[in-house]
């Protein structure tokens, strides 16, 4: 500590900083302590609103699965795949409009042991997003964050 209040750069600080008057002193500790503490709202701010949102489209989400659990219950046997893709993919296009403020990448039904039923690609569904829904969630409504190629996905 001694050595510091002895080097060249706080003797130079110092130089400077006592030939300033006393309102420019008090001006500028004013100014410095309201730029620290608009960061540290900025800050707060930011993270509440991150959480906040990200809580708000896992609601949105819980509550686009309900919907497309139930209106694709009927569609769930071997006859019906085709039309439940078309189903999917027509999900998707409508979630995934202007007027929802969603993006919706993919619809994948999926039974309780984890084999997709149905999916909103055309062709087959790309291995990525096998591996990422492979493995079954828990029973009920859930939602889980994933990362899957750089991306997060809201699983749900």
């Amino acid at each position: 500590m001694n050595q510091f209040l002895r080097s060249r750069l706080f003797q130079r600080f110092w130089a400077v900083a006592g030939a300033v008057s006393i309102r420019t002193k008090v001006l500028g500790i004013v100014l410095g302590t309201v730029i620290l503490l608009g960061l540290f709202a900025i800050v707060q701010v930011r993270r509440s609103m991150w959480s906040i949102l990200e809580e708000q489209v896992e609601q949105q989400g819980l509550s686009i699965t309900s919907y497309i659990a139930q209106s694709s219950a009927s569609l769930l046997d071997v006859a019906s795949r085709q039309r439940l893709n078309t189903f999917l993919e027509e999900a998707q296009a409508h979630y995934s409009d202007d007027r929802h403020n969603t993006e919706v990448s993919f619809l994948a039904v999926q039974n309780g042991a984890g084999d997709v039923l149905g999916h909103s690609f055309k062709g087959d569904l790309p291995e990525a997003i096998r591996r990422v829904v492979s493995a079954p969630l828990a029973g009920g409504h859930d939602a889980k964050w994933v990362e899957s190629d750089g991306q997060r996905i809201l699983l749900v």
